[in-house]
């Protein structure tokens, strides 16, 4: 491709000639070097990845060359009861006559997922 037709092409963008005046050495390699990593993908094309999503809540992902990478998401921190909210489920368990650990785990379970 050469120098006029980049210059063009940059013309037919949009780009001001103005813009293409002051920096045409630089635009034209630009332009280069964009044509460059075109044809090279096209070439290369990026190798598509086979993900699974394990039982365990991790992701193995199977890499061209024959590895496999294994991903593990952060673990969320566990979080407790207050002591207001531990006075709160004897009050539900006393007046709603549910077990204690019943009222405890549900709470737990709310603020855990």
């Amino acid at each position: 491709m050469t120098d006029r037709e980049l210059m063009q092409m940059a013309l037919n963008a949009g780009i001001p000639d103005s813009v293409i005046f002051i920096w045409d050495k630089k635009l034209i390699s630009f332009a280069n070097m964009v044509i460059a990593t075109k044809q090279h993908q096209s070439v290369n094309p990026k190798p598509e990845y086979e993900v699974t999503h394990n039982k365990d809540n991790t992701f193995s992902v199977a890499l061209p060359d024959g590895d496999e990478l294994r991903i593990v998401p952060p673990k969320k921190e566990w979080v407790g009861l207050t002591d207001e909210e531990v006075t709160e489920c004897y009050s539900i368990s006393f007046n709603d006559f549910i077990p204690i650990d019943e009222v405890i785990q549900a709470k737990l379970k709310e603020k855990n997922t």
